[in-house]
C-alpha cells in the first residue's frame, strides 16, 4: 500500500492463496475471474472458491465466470459457513496441486462486525499470502477510510480498483495510493 506498486507475493509451498474482500456490488466476483485469468495467462494453474452465501448469484457467476476462463471453482451452497467452505475449498486446491487459490467472499452494503468477524474466521483457516481490497473507483476519496478500516479489521496487501472507466476523476485512486 501507499506510493509504490508491488507485485502479488506468491507462496514458497502452494498453493498461494488469495482473499478478496470489499463491499457488496464492487465487482469482486468478476475480479475473482479476472486475476485467475491473468495469472493462469503466467503459468499459473488456479482454483476459484466460492465463498459468497448471501447472493446465490454469485456462485453461479463464479461458476460461469471460472468456465469462460477455463479455471475450476469450489462450491458448497449457501447453507455452508464461509470459513468452512473456505478450508473446504483449499483442502481440494490442495489434493489437485493447485498454484493459486482465489476465495471470493460476501460484500456488504455497509462495513459491520459480522462482516468483518466473517472476514476474519475465513482470513484465520486460510492463512492467506494476499488479502486484497476490491474498491470501487467511484467510491471517490471515501476509498482512504474504507481502505483504512478493512486493514485495521482484516488486514489488507493491497487493493484492486474497479471501475476505473467510470470516473474521470479519481479521487479514489488518489485515496487508496496514499
Amino acid at each position: 500500500m501507499g506510493g509504490e506498486v508491488s507485485e502479488l507475493v506468491f507462496a514458497k509451498s502452494r498453493p498461494t492463496v488469495i482473499l478478496l474482500a470489499g463491499l457488496q456490488g464492487v465487482g469482486k466476483t468478476t475480479v475473482s475471474a479476472k486475476l485467475a485469468n491473468y495469472l493462469k495467462k503466467q503459468g499459473k494453474s488456479c482454483m476459484l472458491v466460492a465463498g459468497d452465501v448471501y447472493r446465490p448469484a454469485a456462485i453461479d457467476q463464479l461458476v460461469i465466470l471460472g468456465e469462460q476462463v477455463g479455471v475450476p471453482v469450489y462450491t458448497a451452497g449457501t447453507e455452508v459457513k464461509p470459513s468452512q467452505i473456505a478450508k473446504q475449498g483449499l483442502e481440494e486446491a490442495k489434493k489437485k496441486n493447485v498454484d493459486v487459490v482465489i476465495v471470493d467472499t460476501a460484500g456488504r452494503l455497509q462495513i459491520d462486525k459480522a462482516m468483518m468477524d466473517e472476514l476474519k474466521d475465513v482470513k484465520r483457516v486460510l492463512n492467506p499470502t494476499e488479502v486484497l481490497l476490491v474498491v470501487d473507483a467511484m467510491t471517490g476519496q471515501e476509498a482512504a477510510a474504507l481502505v483504512t478500516t478493512f486493514n485495521i479489521e482484516i488486514g489488507i496487501t493491497g487493493a484492486i480498483l474497479t471501475k476505473l472507466d467510470g470516473d474521470s476523476r479519481g479521487g479514489a485512486a488518489l485515496s487508496v495510493k496514499e
